[in-house]
């Protein structure tokens, strides 16, 4: 009788040890189960991570392809507008010189010659009295244009152009805009007399040695024998001056 309740005993204990194992293989392939979940999930996002980063990589390089090729257009848009502030100022630069004085001269005299305008016999008298031309050298007149950091040349530039004989007004101060050394003329007869003030200039001081002035024919309805010389050096702005600077154009354009 004893011997039955000990096999009965340990007939039980094997029965909840075979129910634990089961529970725990059950438990076990769970959590192995869960871990795979969790693991596919994690690839998954690390592979859509991935996606989504060489896509970003992708815009971003277009991105900065647009904001180069837009840095280049603004840099071309504001080199023209200073081309076009530079020729609005030599538009403004207007000087006698002999030659126009004696168009105006030689048509009087025609007119007068032709009885077309009527003067005293005094006068009259005087210009029938033609006198040879004698040849004169043409004088040069000598505008300088620089920026503001630039102006500590303008005077010995100025007094030595004079010292050479040449008509030189006071230099203008240009704020608004930035440009290179340039020296301009506007007549093929004027292109000589430009070299000889670019090679003057470029020897004026060490600044030249490494921005050297180079010589310009521009096509703007200017005197002869006038020439300009736009001390400066160009910098480029960003898109935010551009904008601000256009800004101001405007209302000033506004207020005109």
């Amino acid at each position: 009788m004893l011997l039955m309740e000990n096999a009965t005993k340990k007939i039980e204990l094997l029965d909840k040890f075979m129910a634990n194992e089961k529970k725990s293989r059950l438990w076990t392939t769970i959590n192995i189960g869960i871990f795979c979940l969790l693991g596919l999930f994690i690839f998954f996002l690390a592979y859509e991570l991935n996606k989504t980063n060489a896509k970003y990589k992708v815009i971003n390089e277009q991105l900065k392809k647009t904001q180069d090729s837009l840095a280049v257009a603004l840099d071309q848009l504001d080199s023209y507008n200073g081309s076009l502030r530079q020729d609005s100022i030599s538009l403004t630069k207007r000087v006698g010189n002999y030659d126009s004085l004696k168009s105006v001269l030689d048509t009087v005299v025609m007119l007068i010659k032709n009885q077309s305008l009527h003067v005293s016999d005094n006068i009259r008298s005087m210009i029938a009295i033609e006198t040879p031309a004698r040849p004169r050298d043409p004088v040069y007149t000598v505008f300088v244009q620089c920026m503001p950091d630039f102006e500590k040349l303008m005077p010995a530039i100025v007094k030595d152009l004079r010292d050479k004989k040449y008509k030189v007004p006071k230099w203008e101060t240009v704020r608004e805009i930035s440009f290179n050394p340039v020296i301009k003329y506007f007549y093929d007869e004027d292109h000589d007399e430009a070299k000889k003030i670019a090679a003057f200039v470029n020897s004026s001081n060490n600044f030249f040695h490494h921005n050297p002035v180079h010589i310009q024919k521009f096509n703007l309805k200017s005197p002869l024998h006038q020439i300009e010389i736009w001390v400066g050096e160009y910098q480029q702005k960003d898109l935010q001056q551009i904008i601000q600077q256009s800004t101001i154009d405007e209302k000033k354009h506004q207020r005109n």
